[in-house]
């Protein structure tokens, strides 16, 4: 409950999760690319929470392998690359992304 994700703030090089306890910074943002509810079929929890109060922790997919999760539903959502290969999949307005490839 207390890594429930509540919001996220996008700034130019930086995307940042908001959790009721803490909080996600992600940089070195590689790739940002859409996904969808289907891209995580036969998705297994290797540690985390898998649906009360939204997907925080890690999680391994046949299709995005080995991946950090935080979000509070599964409309939206975007997978990220960093450059030291680290992937996660947040909620994310798809309405941003044309901004943020046209820079």
């Amino acid at each position: 409950m207390l890594k429930t994700p509540y919001c996220t703030y996008i700034e130019k090089e930086t995307i940042i999760v908001k959790q009721v306890f803490g909080s996600i910074k992600i940089t070195d943002i590689k790739s940002i690319k859409p996904i969808e509810k289907t891209d995580l079929a036969n998705t297994t929890r290797v540690l985390g929470n898998g649906g009360f109060l939204g997907y925080v922790g890690t999680f391994h997919s046949p299709k995005l392998g080995k991946f950090y999760m935080a979000a509070i539903n599964k409309n939206e959502l975007v997978k990220i690359v960093t450059y030291n290969g680290k992937i996660y999949v947040i909620n994310y307005p798809h309405s941003l992304l044309e901004d943020r490839i046209n820079e």
